[in-house]
């Protein structure tokens, strides 16, 4: 009987090398094991430091004792020139009694109120 394929060696259980091709290739049981590990290990420090992320949320910046370099930090989509004009507003028009009402500063949208409002505080008065 003559095969169109070449027969392949049988690794027995106890071999440490499974020959795939003919021989050409050869991955240890060990390699396989440590690839197993590296991969488990590396998806449970990726989850881990996602939850440490998310378990610690950023301290609220209150927007009426803050400088314009922290107001510009802590507001995304806010740079110093706005951050300054909100600073303007505060000493202008007095503290603010809620963080809904940054939208009234000239260039801050209630979108940008929204998007940041984890992030902000108006202080005691809320």
């Amino acid at each position: 009987v003559r095969r169109a394929y070449p027969v392949l060696p049988v690794a027995s259980p106890s071999s440490p090398v499974r020959e795939f091709a003919a021989g050409s290739h050869a991955i240890s049981n060990e390699d396989i094991v440590m690839s197993t590990w590296k991969h488990l290990a590396a998806a449970v420090v990726f989850v881990l430091s996602g939850l440490v992320l998310a378990a610690d949320p950023p301290d609220k910046v209150d927007i009426n004792t803050a400088s314009a370099e922290a107001l510009a930090e802590a507001i995304h989509g806010v740079g110093v020139k706005r951050a300054r004009a909100i600073v303007l507003h505060r000493e202008q028009h007095g503290a603010f009694s809620s963080v809904e009402e940054l939208a009234q500063v000239r260039g801050i949208s209630t979108k940008t109120v929204e998007r940041n409002r984890d992030r902000l505080t108006a202080g005691a008065s809320e």
